[in-house]
């Protein structure tokens, strides 16, 4: 379990904040692959045990930094974790469809793109729909709120 632990840790810390990665096309590649692959452990873990910030349930603080209001924001909640690195994959894959020049010719990598930007739309669109149903209203920061989540797929 001690393993399984340092494994999520470092993975979080890995995609917790993907503005600081390069732009390039790898780099975001294994960002996407680490992002997919905590939202496996976060998934796995959830079915195992209780979070929350009660007696009955394990207390860990998510913090994540709202875009918006530019300050920490932190849930015991499993859900708004769960959330958070939806919305940084969403991003993911729309900075590695960015990277596609649109005027190019290559079918194959516009396709790609297309894709890439479909994703990341339905992403968002998940997390419009379900995270209300996730997480209590008064919980659930401006960022990841129905209107700006609307508002950022409308730019996807």
């Amino acid at each position: 379990m001690e393993t399984f632990v340092k494994e999520l840790t470092v993975t979080r810390n890995k995609i917790i904040n993907p503005a600081t990665i390069e732009a390039t096309y790898m780099n975001l590649k294994d960002l996407k692959d680490s992002i997919i692959s905590y939202l496996n452990m976060l998934n796995f873990i959830k079915s195992k045990i209780s979070f929350g910030n009660d007696k009955f349930s394990v207390s860990i603080e998510f913090i994540w930094r709202d875009t918006v209001k530019d300050s920490n924001i932190s849930s015991y909640n499993i859900a708004y974790e769960i959330y958070c690195v939806l919305y940084n994959l969403a991003v993911c894959n729309n900075l590695i469809a960015n990277l596609t020049n649109p005027d190019n010719d290559e079918e194959i990598k516009l396709k790609e793109s297309i894709k890439q930007l479909e994703f990341s739309a339905g992403i968002m669109d998940k997390i419009k729909t379900e995270l209300s149903t996730a997480m209590a209203e008064k919980e659930i920061p401006l960022d990841l709120s129905g209107n700006y989540v609307q508002f950022v797929i409308y730019f996807f």
